[in-house]
């Protein structure tokens, strides 16, 4: 028989666990704990937590997940957004996603039981450098982790990027320092408003006025004040003032280091001037062998010309200047950049007005001087007077001992021209002018012009450098590409050397005579200067219209002037020079009743502009050498704006005068005719209250005008309406005679009275 079988060995003990181990994790707040079977199936989820727990230590139940309940989480971490991570139907960004009607359950239930606890200890941190933000990391904080299972694929972790500090740099927080005081810097400009100050440094108004006033400077919040000014304010607040105003002259002189080397003889610029009608571009016509002074209107030179003609082989630069009272500007700057100047002194007339001028302006510039006394061929020329005449004006000529030249000379039989260029030559010799003409070019503007069909025109005499065809000129606000040149005789050239005159097209506006210009590299740099400078013109300007504090005597000054009448007027000229010296001239009209008032001067045509201008401003414009183009003169015609032309400016400046006293009230001028004394007063039908009356003086004329006085006090003024003698109308009475008058408007008259009769007359009034 077979043996008994061995009785089974007892089944060993299985150990409970140790709860003290899981309680601690278990109970922390907001943890979740999931209990499931040995073959993951749930068990009493409903049971009471001790039972499960009791469960769970006699090793019937097992913990697949303990974890917190993390709330949905920023996407912003320290080092910026973190990026969304989508994995099959889970979760988004560490947000659980909602359950959609008839969709699949939650990814946390899905996958529940395969989800494996994940320590998220202080060891496991510290060991991925996480331990704060200074545990010694050279990669900054430790974004939080994005963990996400599935039971197909092992655990994935999703690690933001961090952003990567420098080695050694600790992560900390950025102080607020105050400002050192070596770095509390204002910039400004060359001017600037003080409430501006106050805000860029930080301080109230009230305080920098304050300041401002205890320095001695007396101005409000809203005026401007100089850079000297505003940095010794500033200091007072423990400011530095920085100028970063626009410096042009950096961009101009850039050439001047190299203006010794390569210099060369330039020809010698000579500036004729002298009186009106003195001969002044005879002679140069002489010189040049031209007759164009013969067609000059009014004798008048009315723009500066500019002629460069050869002499013996060397050449020499002739400029003329207008000798009427009006272009004085025009002669000023003739000798101010001029090297000789030829004073024109007609042998019979000797000096005169406009000669006295231009010697003043000769020895105010400290130009040499040479003395043509033209017009020897009259019989009345008389050469010892003109040398009579110079010295008493402070020029000694040679044959009296002093160091002026002078050459009788005559423009019409050509007698002592050539003297008179050779002096000009041998003068030039002795100032040895020179100039470089490898340099930018530079030089000043005789004269500029609006022509139909070329645009822009500028007349120009080069004085250091060589212009060329393309070169970028500046010239005040106005800059603009060299398009062409013309010399002046009316050829087409590509360069000018220094001393030689041009005619030059390209410019983006009319220039002002006597404007300097320069040649710079590139069109930007001339627009940038050409801006700047518009801009403080217009700075200048608007300062100029701030409102200024007066004075009493001036506000009394300004009432007094409450009634005076403006005459508005509009010029228009051919070039600047011309439309200058007119607006200078009718603004030296002096009157204490009216003032001509220059709204505008431009140079070119009457435009449509101008004339609607004229309509709104009630001004009459006057054209110098200038018409208006045919839409302007339709408007004018229909606006009846009033538009005057003149080729002469004696007529302009006259007509002006006319108009302005045209604008005064007629003056009422009283001559006495007679005089009675009221001896009884009668009434009669009729008439009224008539004042009998004996004639003391001269006569009584019936409608003359009569005023009643009584004592010092005049009682009644009016026509004579009647005058009767005895009981006879008569038209006058004479003295000795009684007579019966009536004053228009009058009947209490008193014995005693006295009737002044008086013949009244309007006087137009004068400036």
């Amino acid at each position: 028989p077979a043996a008994p079988a061995a009785p089974k060995a007892p089944s060993p003990v299985t150990p409970r666990r140790n709860l003290d181990e899981y309680t601690p994790r278990m109970n922390a707040p907001g943890t979740k704990v999931i209990f499931r079977t040995p073959n993951n199936k749930p068990e009493r989820t409903g049971a009471p937590k001790d039972e499960l727990l009791d469960e769970f230590a006699s090793r019937r139940l097992k913990i697949v997940s303990v974890a917190p309940v993390a709330a949905p989480k920023s996407t912003e971490g320290p080092a910026g957004p973190r990026p969304t991570y989508r994995t099959p139907g889970g979760p988004v960004g560490g947000v659980e996603r909602k359950r959609t009607p008839g969709g699949p359950t939650p990814a946390g239930d899905m996958f529940q039981p395969m989800t494996s606890y994940v320590n998220k200890g202080d060891d496991e941190k510290n060991k991925r450098g996480g331990g704060g933000p200074n545990s010694g990391s050279t990669r900054g904080p430790t974004p939080e982790e994005i963990r996400v299972s599935d039971f197909r694929k092992r655990e994935l972790v999703f690690q933001p990027k961090r952003k990567r500090l420098p080695p050694g740099k600790q992560v900390k927080r950025t102080e607020i320092t105050e400002m050192a005081a070596h770095k509390k810097k204002v910039r400004i400009e060359d001017k600037i408003v003080v409430s501006e100050l106050a805000q860029r440094m930080g301080e109230k108004g009230r305080d920098v006025v304050n300041k401002l006033v205890k320095m001695g400077t007396m101005v409000g919040l809203n005026q401007s004040i100089d850079y000297d000014t505003a940095s010794l304010l500033a200091a007072e607040f423990g400011w530095e003032v920085e100028n970063v105003a626009f410096n042009e002259a950096d961009m101009l002189s850039g050439d001047d280091a190299v203006d010794e080397a390569g210099m060369v003889l330039r020809p010698p610029v000579i500036t004729v001037m002298g009186h009106v009608d003195h001969g002044k571009t005879s002679l140069l016509d002489a010189i040049r062998n031209a007759k164009v002074a013969s067609g000059e209107a009014g004798g008048i030179t009315q723009h500066i010309g500019a002629y460069s003609v050869e002499v013996n082989g060397k050449p020499i630069t002739f400029l003329d200047t207008p000798g009427h009272e009006a272009f004085a500007n025009m002669r000023s700057r003739g000798a101010n950049l001029t090297d000789i100047v030829v004073l024109v002194v007609a042998a019979d007339d000797s000096i005169m007005p406009q000669t006295r001028e231009a010697i003043a302006h000769a020895q105010k510039a400290g130009v040499p001087m040479i003395v043509a006394a033209n017009k020897i061929d009259k019989p009345s020329a008389n050469l010892e007077k003109v040398r009579k005449d110079l010295s008493i004006n402070n020029v000694l000529v040679e044959s009296w001992g002093g160091e002026v030249p002078m050459v009788g000379v005559s423009a019409l039989t050509k007698e002592g021209i050539d003297t008179l260029l050779e002096t000009i030559q041998l003068q030039a010799e002795v100032l040895d002018l020179q100039a470089n003409p490898d340099r930018a070019a530079e030089g000043v503007i005789l004269e500029a012009r609006m022509e139909k069909g070329r645009g822009i025109v500028a007349d120009l005499l080069v004085d250091k450098g060589t212009l060329r065809t393309g070169d970028f000129v500046v010239v005040g606000t106005a800059f603009g590409r060299v398009r062409a040149m013309m010399n002046d005789r009316g050829k087409t050239i590509t360069e000018v050397l220094p001393g030689f005159p041009a005619e030059i097209y390209g410019l983006n506006d009319v220039p002002s005579a006597g404007d300097t210009f320069n040649v710079v590299k590139t069109e930007s740099e001339a627009k940038e200067i050409s801006e700047n400078r518009r801009k403080k013109i217009m700075d200048e300007k608007a300062a100029a219209s701030a409102p200024k504090m007066m004075t009493m005597d001036e506000i009394l000054a300004k009432r007094d002037t409450g009634g005076v009448k403006e005459l508005n007027l509009i010029v228009k000229a051919d070039v600047y020079g011309s439309a200058e010296a007119i607006k200078q001239s009718i603004e030296k009209i002096q009157s204490t009743k009216v003032r001509a008032k220059v709204m505008q001067s431009g140079v070119g045509v009457v435009t449509e502009n101008d004339v609607l201008m004229a309509r709104t401003a009630n001004a009459m414009i006057l054209g110098f050498n200038s018409k208006p183009d045919n839409k302007a003169r339709d408007v004018a015609k229909r606006e009846k704006v009033e538009i005057k032309f003149y080729s002469i400016i004696y007529q302009l400046l006259d007509d002006v005068r006319a108009a302005m006293e045209n604008l005064l009230e007629p003056l009422r001028k009283e001559t006495p005719m007679g005089k009675a004394e009221v001896k009884q007063v009668f009434t009669v039908s009729k008439l009224g209250t008539v004042a009998g009356s004996m004639v003391s003086d001269g006569k009584i004329t019936r409608n003359a005008f009569a005023r009643v006085t009584r004592g010092k006090d005049t009682v009644a003024e009016g026509k004579v309406v009647s005058l009767k003698r005895f009981k006879d109308d008569v038209s006058e009475t004479i003295k000795g005679q009684e007579c019966g008058i009536g004053v228009e408007g009058f009947d209490n008259y008193l014995a005693g009275d006295i009737i002044n009769v008086f013949h009244v007359e309007l006087v137009k009034q004068t400036l």
